[in-house]
């Protein structure tokens, strides 16, 4: 997975949502008793348009640098990006690491998706709203700098009993294995 760090100058506007409350009444007919009234409290949003400039530094956004990441990230149950740590050259001498077959170049727009994510969340606790919606930006991108970050996997496979060989995959985060089960007499 690639990290990508960078310097966001963007003008931006947005729908910014406020909750509140209403006090309302419900009407319910009973068996027997007749009509009831209840009172029911409901909250809605109060929709706002707002506009502001934008200059943040941003670090460790992540992007794909796997063509298989979204059938991987899926299968493994993701990882904890936030568990991050910096690899092991112990661990890592003995394992072989799969080298990335997209370059910056091609995961920027995931690249340029979580700087968007991450601009309008900064935004929306400028605010102070509750909730943010049609988000515009038009940003400008500089000092970017990309990092690789190794996600622990381990793979394995076991021949099943017409000897295919059947992969293993396990998430070395939280211990999710992907594969084949195969039940067998013998």
């Amino acid at each position: 997975m690639w990290l990508v760090d960078g310097v966001v100058r963007a003008t931006w506007e947005a729908e910014t949502g406020y909750d509140y409350q209403v006090v309302s009444h419900q009407e319910r007919y009973a068996d027997g008793a007749g009509w009831a009234t209840r009172e029911v409290q409901e909250t809605r949003v109060r929709w706002e348009p707002r506009v502001g400039r934008l200059t943040r530094h941003y670090d460790n956004l992540a992007a794909p640098a796997l063509e298989t990441h979204p059938q991987l990230w899926q299968a493994l149950g993701g990882y904890d990006l936030s568990q991050a740590t910096a690899p092991d050259a112990a661990r890592t001498a003995s394992g072989l690491v799969r080298l990335p077959d997209r370059p910056p170049a091609s995961a920027w727009s995931e690249a340029q998706l979580a700087f968007r994510e991450a601009a309008a969340a900064e935004c929306r606790l400028a605010a102070t709203a509750d909730h943010i919606r049609a988000f515009r930006w038009e940003p400008e991108f500089s000092q970017s700098t990309w990092t690789l970050l190794w996600l622990p996997l381990l793979s394995s496979a076991y021949r099943d009993d017409e000897g295919i060989l059947r992969p293993i995959l396990i998430n070395g985060q939280n211990g999710h294995v992907v594969g084949v089960r195969r039940a067998s007499m013998q």
